[in-house]
């Protein structure tokens, strides 16, 4: 569709309420992610995230004895929810045992954005109860960050 003049400078005026990320994108939510890299994890990831104010999470029922293909897979889409300009930041939980470790994911993240990026592994921290308690005063600290970043309007 070709647009003339007029419909040019109204689009470069437009703007919109958002968060500037540092890769230049911006988002219009600000969200705190709960992220679980198996599906042993997706429970602890939402009761995460039904404990902090600003966090969602997503349920990922996948993650054990994958094949390679599948692996890689579950790693892009699990980045790709990580790296999504709607997301401040992410708190990444999973078993231990999975194809895509928490570590291994968390640093990949770390590579991509500039977002903070927390991990925990549920049978390193001592069992789910722990894992929980961590998770959440992590997810707590980073929606505190969320809270302190400025919201501005934006170039549409």
């Amino acid at each position: 569709m070709k647009r003339n003049a007029g419909q040019i400078r109204y689009f470069a005026l437009m703007k919109f309420w958002g968060y500037k990320r540092a890769d230049g994108r911006a988002g219009i939510r600000n969200h705190v992610l709960i992220l679980p890299t198996c599906a042993c994890g997706s429970e602890s990831a939402r009761i995460v995230a039904s404990q902090v104010r600003g966090a969602v999470n997503i349920i990922f029922n996948t993650g054990c004895s994958d094949v390679q293909a599948n692996t890689d897979m579950s790693q892009k889409i699990l980045t790709g929810f990580a790296c999504n300009p709607n997301v401040f930041g992410v708190v990444i939980i999973g078993l231990g045992c999975e194809t895509v470790p928490h570590a291994k994911l968390r640093d990949k993240i770390k590579l991509m954005t500039s977002k903070p990026v927390v991990s925990f592994g549920i049978q390193e921290e001592g069992g789910t109860l722990k894992t929980i308690e961590k998770a959440v005063r992590a997810a707590r600290d980073l929606a505190s960050g969320a809270t302190c970043s400025m919201l501005k309007r934006r170039c549409a």
